[in-house]
C-alpha cells in the first residue's frame, strides 16, 4: 500500500503516518455534502429485529452486523432485510454472559467475552470456542493472528494467535490509554493495524506479519495534541482534562476503508473531518461541527449523523448512521431554509422515508465515499 512507502522516508517525515497539509483542498464556504461524498447509498434496516443501544456495526462482503446492548449480533443483507442473529446470552457451555466485542473475519465471527472467544459461522451458528490467558475488552482480527486491549496486565496492546497463544506485547498501562471507545483499532491493511492514544496524535502501529508494534504520529499538522501533554492535563485535571486543550489540535477517532483513511479533529473549537487517499496523497478537510457552511443535501439534517462513524467498520465506505425520527424532527426546518428542495425527487423519497417510520424503527445506514 501506499502508506508503507510514507513509511520509508528520510528525515522527520518517517515519524508521520500521513504527511499531509491541513488547509490543503480545504473546503470552507458554502458547498454541498454531495459534492464532497460523490457516492451514496441508504439502507433502511427493517424491523425483524429491533435494535436497542447500538455499540458497533460492521460492514463484511456486503453485508452488515450489529452488535446491540452487548447482548446480540444482528446480521442484515445489503437491501437491509435482517437474515440472522446470535443470541447465546446465558451460563451454559455454549453461550456467554456479555459481549464485549466482535469482529468478523473471512467465514468467521469472532465474539470476545471476559477471558474467551467464541465462534460462529456466518449464519450465527456456534462453531468453538477457547479461553484466554489474559483480560481483553476490545479486539480486532487480522491475517495472521488478533490484536486485543487488555487491562490488569503490565502491557496494554497484546497481539495472539488464534487459539489465544500470545505472540508480542507493547505499551505501559496509563492515564492516557484507559479510553476505550467503541472501535478502538483501524486496519488499514489485511496486515497492519492502528491504535490511536485517547484524543492525542500519538498513535501505534502493528505489523501483524512479524508482530511488530512502533511508535508514530498520525498527522503533522501543526499544534497537535501530544501523548505527554494529555497525561499531563489528566493527572491534573482528571476527567475535566477535556475542557483544557487550549490551542491544541485534537482527533477524536480514526476509521479506514479501501484507500482511505478518515479522522475528526478539533481545531480552535471547530470540528473538522479529514478524508485522506492513500493512493494518491490527497487530502480533503471541510468542516463537520456548528456553524458549517456544508449544505447536507444527503440527509437533509444537520451534519452530526456523520459523528456514527466512530462505531463503525467497513470494507468498502465510510458508514455512518440516523434514525428516521431525527430526519423527521429535521427535515421541515431544513425545508424552511432551503425551499428550492421542495421539488425534488431524491428530497421528497428521504421524506417519505422518514414519514413512514415509526419513533422507535431501526437506523438507516449511509454509505459515503469520496
Amino acid at each position: 500500500m501506499t502508506v508503507l512507502t510514507g513509511w520509508s522516508c528520510s528525515g522527520t517525515e518517517k515519524h508521520f503516518l500521513l504527511n499531509i497539509d491541513a488547509n490543503e483542498n480545504r473546503i470552507s464556504g458554502p458547498a454541498k455534502l454531495s459534492s464532497i461524498f460523490t457516492y451514496r447509498n441508504l439502507i433502511k434496516l427493517d424491523t425483524s429485529y429491533h435494535l436497542g443501544n447500538i455499540v458497533k456495526i460492521i460492514k463484511r462482503d456486503r453485508n452488515f452486523y450489529v452488535l446491540s446492548n452487548y447482548k446480540s449480533v444482528f446480521f442484515f443483507d445489503q437491501s437491509g432485510k435482517a437474515t440472522g442473529r446470535i443470541d447465546n446470552v446465558g451460563n451454559g457451555p455454549e453461550e456467554y454472559n456479555q459481549i464485549l466485542d466482535f469482529d468478523v473475519h473471512g467465514y468467521t465471527v469472532y465474539i470476545l467475552s471476559y477471558k474467551k472467544i467464541f465462534t460462529y459461522n456466518l449464519k450465527g451458528e456456534y462453531t468453538g470456542q477457547y479461553d484466554l490467558s489474559f483480560i481483553a475488552n476490545q479486539f480486532i482480527c487480522t491475517n495472521n493472528g488478533i490484536l486485543y486491549k487488555t487491562s490488569g496486565k503490565n502491557t496494554v496492546l497484546t497481539f495472539a494467535g488464534y487459539k489465544g497463544n500470545i505472540i508480542s506485547e507493547f505499551l505501559k498501562p496509563d492515564l492516557t490509554n484507559r479510553l476505550c471507545r467503541n472501535v478502538q483499532f483501524t486496519k488499514i491493511s489485511n496486515e497492519i493495524v492502528v491504535y490511536q492514544m485517547a484524543y492525542t496524535n500519538d498513535i501505534v502501529i502493528l505489523n501483524s506479519e512479524n508482530g511488530h508494534f512502533e511508535n508514530k504520529k498520525l498527522t503533522n499538522i501543526p499544534g497537535s495534541l501530544g501523548y505527554g501533554k494529555y497525561e499531563s492535563l489528566l493527572r491534573i485535571f482528571g476527567d475535566a482534562a477535556d475542557n483544557h486543550y487550549g490551542n491544541s489540535v485534537c482527533f477524536d477517532g480514526i476509521t479506514s476503508y479501501k484507500e482511505h483513511i478518515a479522522f475528526p479533529y478539533l481545531s480552535k473549537e471547530k470540528i473538522y473531518l479529514c478524508n485522506y487517499d492513500l493512493a494518491t496523497s490527497i487530502c480533503k478537510t471541510f468542516p463537520a461541527g456548528a456553524g458549517s457552511k456544508i449544505v447536507n443535501d444527503i440527509t437533509f439534517t444537520d451534519l452530526n449523523f456523520l459523528q456514527t462513524f466512530s462505531l463503525t467498520v467497513s470494507d468498502d465506505c465510510l458508514l455512518v448512521y440516523i434514525y428516521p425520527y431525527k430526519i423527521e424532527e429535521k427535515i421541515g426546518e431544513f425545508l424552511r431554509d432551503y425551499p428550492q428542495y421542495d421539488t425534488s425527487a431524491y428530497f421528497n423519497f428521504i421524506k417519505s422515508m422518514a414519514d413512514s417510520s415509526s419513533d422507535d424503527d431501526n437506523p438507516i445506514l449511509v454509505e459515503l465515499k469520496i
